[in-house]
């Protein structure tokens, strides 16, 4: 009720004002309406979007996803001898800590990128605005390095079980 009062104070005219509509009580979750309020609240919408553009995404991340574990593989055992044999393989933790610097360098450049060049006609950004926000960021960085702390362990134990064994056990 307290939100509900606060909203009510600070919207007087009970506007939404991402769309523009009229401002509707809460919905019960599972309905249309539930939906259509999440949807609202959005910043980047789904409504009226191309779904052969998602579907496309989610594709190719999917196709990317199922070559990482098997290039990692090949990176640290070399199973079609492409390397010279005085040429030593990669150890895993040399693997993995090129792995880490190259998803944090890549991750700065699509952060800077989509800062200043956003997809679906969102309003761009600045340095100042995005870090002076700080809602859920530090969840974020959580989630990042239990996923980083998750894919070393799934590396040591893809050298001592094997890779499938490894991705088996990681995905239960």
């Amino acid at each position: 009720d307290k939100e509900k009062s606060a909203a009510n104070d600070a919207f007087p005219n009970k506007k939404d004002l991402e769309s523009a509509s009229d401002y509707q009580e809460n919905a019960e979750v599972g309905t249309a309406g539930f939906l259509i309020q999440l949807e609202n609240k959005r910043a980047i919408k789904v409504f009226g979007k191309s779904t052969l553009i998602g579907l496309g995404l989610i594709f190719f991340a999917g196709f990317c996803f199922s070559l990482f574990s098997p290039a990692f593989n090949l990176a640290t055992n070399d199973q079609w001898n492409t390397m010279k044999k005085v040429v030593p393989h990669l150890v895993v933790y040399t693997a993995f800590f090129y792995f880490s610097v190259s998803c944090f360098v890549l991750a700065v450049i699509l952060n800077i990128v989509f800062l200043f060049h956003p997809i679906l006609n969102l309003p761009k950004s600045s340095f100042k605005a995005y870090l002076a926000d700080w809602q859920g960021r530090q969840w974020a960085l959580l989630a990042g390095l239990l996923c980083g702390f998750r894919n070393g362990r799934q590396f040591m134990g893809g050298q001592a079980a094997g890779y499938a064994a490894a991705n088996a056990v990681q995905e239960s």
